[in-house]
């Protein structure tokens, strides 16, 4: 089975704890990455810094990197991309180090690397455009300003917006990462690091999109009519997190973006191959395609913390008093060596079934969360 370690980075451009922003982001233009791993003199990896951390115009430049890294649970080589993936998304970031079992960083996974492997294993074949498309999002008009640009970005909560010309048809597509490098050259050397908001401001009001250096007019589009997974395939060749979606006359209807794939992907998993295997008291069909209801929301967020789960055991045994029947469930399943077991009763059939699970759930957080 394919693990972390065949999919990760090993040549790890890193910062220490010690580092400024602005020495950060001279690092991140350089080397053209936007995460980087915070490690200290050890190489003992001590959280993930992003570029788009520091694009907040809130945080001064002269902060160190420890300030605003992120603290998130380590891979391990030996580990599922299935999990990677579900520690990405449920950590909030777009890249992981990986460590060995002292903590030293020996790699990196990105969202780049998952949604690779994902599209080599032909997880985007026969998936539709249309069903990925935030068609909520606006587009920008070319005489718009960054500043305007901006603030449209942090609204949509999306890393880039296409822009539209004066006929409404793509021109191409302004990235908050470009609008950051853009000041960031023209000021470099110019200005106090730790005192560049009230400047940041001034620039981006006076700086239109189609400003040099900022619009991207080569950016590419997929057509409606497409297949998921050529717009995943452009997405990686241009190595974006979005892509623009267009008609046939090349007018804007939305972004699909790499984030909303990776989800996707991350929900299939979780609910590909868990089976509930009932035992004991006989259930009517209608009786067992309701457990399974239930089972199906509760399973999702089981399987985020061990996504090797491929099945629960579940026995039911009545138990009859005088006036009503009670249940009594014995709940079983294992995943990665382990084995765990969980009782509990009630007089309700589906609402003890649900009090059932959430409890399994707890125990298996419980022990993802002392591992990590």
């Amino acid at each position: 089975m394919t693990s972390v370690g065949d999919i990760m980075v090993s040549k790890v451009i890193t910062c220490a704890p010690d580092e400024t922003l602005f020495q950060v982001l001279g690092k991140m233009n350089k080397t053209h990455k936007k995460e980087l791993p915070v490690v200290d003199s050890k190489n003992k990896v001590k959280g993930m810094i992003s570029y788009y951390d520091i694009l907040d115009m809130r945080t001064p430049s002269n902060l160190k990197a420890e300030t605003i890294m992120t603290n998130v649970p380590l891979l391990r080589k030996e580990e599922s991309i299935e999990n990677a993936l579900d520690l990405m998304i449920s950590s909030g970031i777009e890249a992981m180090a990986v460590a060995d079992s002292h903590s030293k960083i020996i790699g990196i996974v990105s969202e780049y690397d998952l949604i690779k492997y994902f599209l080599n294993e032909g997880m985007f074949s026969k998936k539709e455009i249309p069903e990925f498309i935030r068609t909520n999002i606006k587009p920008l008009s070319i005489d718009d300003n960054l500043l305007k640009a901006k603030r449209k970005m942090g609204f949509y909560n999306v890393p880039l917006l296409p822009v539209v010309d004066k006929n409404m048809k793509f021109a191409g597509t302004v990235d908050a990462s470009d609008i950051f490098l853009n000041y960031f050259t023209q000021v470099k050397g110019r200005i106090n690091p730790g005192d560049y908001t009230g400047e940041m401001v001034r620039f981006m009001s006076e700086s239109i999109v189609s400003a040099q250096n900022v619009l991207n007019s080569s950016a590419k589009t997929v057509n409606v009519n497409a297949q998921l997974e050529d717009a995943v395939g452009k997405m990686l060749e241009t190595k974006t997190k979005a892509i623009t979606v267009v008609n046939m006359k090349h007018e804007v209807l939305g972004m699909i973006l790499r984030k909303d794939v990776l989800n996707s992907i991350a929900d299939v998993i979780r609910e590909k191959g868990v089976l509930i295997n009932f035992s004991g008291m006989k259930l009517d069909e209608l009786d067992a395609e309701e457990l399974r209801g239930i089972a199906l929301v509760n399973v999702r967020k089981l399987v985020m913390f061990s996504p090797d789960i491929k099945s629960i055991e579940v026995h039911i045994k009545p138990v009859h008093y005088v006036e009503k029947k009670k249940f009594e469930m014995k709940m079983r399943l294992e995943y990665s060596g382990n084995d765990i077991s969980i009782k509990e009763e009630g007089f309700d059939l589906f609402y003890t079934f649900e009090r059932a699970l959430k409890k399994l759930t707890n125990v298996v957080k419980k022990e993802f969360e002392s591992y990590y």
